[in-house]
């Protein structure tokens, strides 16, 4: 049994997570749909475009566009067969091209969110795109409904890289904070899910 700490402004809810997705089995397969969102979610991104859903190689995600780098966005992801639960990723894009940036994966990096502090996100891909790099963030796999009724605490989500343990946030970020506007969560999730389980639904076979 595993316990996590979600904190939402100065209290904390404790979830009791059972069930453990493996984590070589999952790494393989999202860094494979990862691959796919970056040409489906590109940098320059229009502000407009707030929300994007797609379903994709057993995957059904919603992204969220940024008020400051619109393609940087807030990504709710869920798996067919396992729709009660989310993966709740985000990316940061930086100029910055330090000698050791690539270092950062798997890495927990400091962060303030909507101005609290006491945060890490774990850096699992460093990539090369455009003119600089783009880093992806887990903040974790937790409860549909919990982290829906978390986030709906909250008018936007700020995230922000901080310096802290060794890391200098500027070394490797030329722009360390982002925030998204979190009007319509409650329907994204829902269709977000309802995505999830069209994919899990059984496919009927055909007698040629």
């Amino acid at each position: 049994m595993c316990i996590c700490c979600f904190r939402v402004n100065d209290f904390a809810i404790f979830i009791s997570i059972n069930h453990i997705i493996t984590l070589r089995f999952y790494f393989s397969l999202f860094i494979t749909i990862c691959c796919f969102f970056l040409i489906l979610a590109p940098i320059n991104a229009q502000a407009d475009d707030k929300w994007d859903f797609a379903k994709l190689d057993g995957f059904s995600y919603g992204a969220l566009a940024g008020e400051v780098t619109h393609g940087d966005k807030l990504r709710f992801i869920m798996r067919k067969d396992h729709c009660d639960t989310v993966q709740h990723v985000v990316t940061f894009y930086t100029y910055q091209k330090p000698n050791d940036i690539s270092q950062l994966n798997g890495q927990k990096i400091p962060v303030q969110i909507n101005d609290v502090s006491g945060f890490e996100i774990k850096a699992f891909m460093v990539r090369p795109f455009l003119m600089g790099y783009q880093v992806w963030f887990s903040l974790g796999t937790w409860p549909v409904d919990t982290l829906a009724s978390a986030l709906k605490e909250f008018d936007s989500y700020e995230i922000k890289i901080v310096d802290g343990h060794g890391f200098k946030a500027k070394k490797y970020f030329d722009i360390v904070a982002n925030n998204w506007k979190l009007k319509d969560m409650g329907d994204a999730f829902k269709r977000i899910k309802s995505n999830c389980m069209e994919l899990s639904e059984p496919k009927e076979k055909t007698i040629s």
